[in-house]
């Protein structure tokens, strides 16, 4: 009876002892699909086992920025500039058409066409004002082909011209006149008188330092005759000018 005891004993504490065993070291059928040594648990790293770390992220080089080049240069180059630079010395004269009356404070003759001229000098005060002197000379034919008599008015004013815009100007100026006469007989002069004169014109070709106007002149020569009233000569002329500054 006690003998049977001891080995039911002896035979539980093998068996206990192989449920540890068998706990700690794993199922005695080898590893399972799971992980050693049960379910669910991670096989235990290789000896020396170095975690791999993952490779840097390495972002696309970024492209390269290609500013558009300039479009060439025209085949005739770049276009000259042509508003005017008025500065300095100006210079200029015209050639035109006039018409010329004549009074004696009582009454006037009729008109007279002629040829009409004027030159002027002067500088630049400012790109828009000139200080000018400013001549200018209508010549006309009184009479008829057999008994030709021409008469001359020049007239000589310091004048101020202003631009009012990039092709508009207006001039006015005072100074004197002379009246001459000429035929075939001979010729005489008159004394110098006074003058008073009004232009405007508009520029019609322009360069940097030149330009081409179109102007319309008005002009009044004063003379005395020894009478109360004075004789005067008033004369209109359009010109085409030629200008230089």
């Amino acid at each position: 009876m006690k003998t049977r005891h001891i080995v039911l004993a002896s035979l539980g504490v093998l068996t206990l002892l192989g449920g540890v065993a068998s706990a700690q070291y794993g199922s005695p059928y080898g590893q399972s699909g799971y992980g050693q040594g049960g379910y669910n648990q991670p096989n235990p790293p290789p000896p020396n086992y170095q975690v791999q770390q993952p490779p840097p992220y390495y972002a696309p080089p970024p492209q390269p920025y290609y500013q558009q080049p300039p479009p060439p240069d025209s085949y005739y180059g770049h276009p000259e500039t042509y508003k005017p630079s008025r500065d300095g010395l100006t210079v200029g004269f015209s050639l035109g058409l006039g018409a010329v009356s004549f009074s004696d404070g009582g009454s006037r003759s009729d008109g007279y066409g002629g040829v009409a001229g004027g030159f002027f000098i002067g500088a630049y005060l400012s790109p828009q004002i000139a200080l000018l002197f400013d001549g200018e000379a209508t010549s006309f034919r009184v009479g008829n082909y057999q008994d030709d008599a021409f008469f001359t008015q020049a007239i000589g004013t310091v004048a101020v011209k202003v631009h009012l815009g990039d092709k508009v100007w207006v001039k006015g100026g005072l100074g004197f006149a002379q009246l001459s006469y000429e035929d075939n007989f001979g010729s005489a002069e008159s004394e110098p008188g006074g003058a008073v004169m009004v232009g405007a014109g508009i520029e019609l070709w322009q360069r940097r330092k030149m330009s081409v106007d179109v102007s319309f002149n008005g002009a009044v020569g004063s003379y005395d005759t020894g009478n109360r009233d004075r004789a005067t000569v008033t004369n209109g002329a359009v010109l085409v000018g030629f200008n230089w500054f």
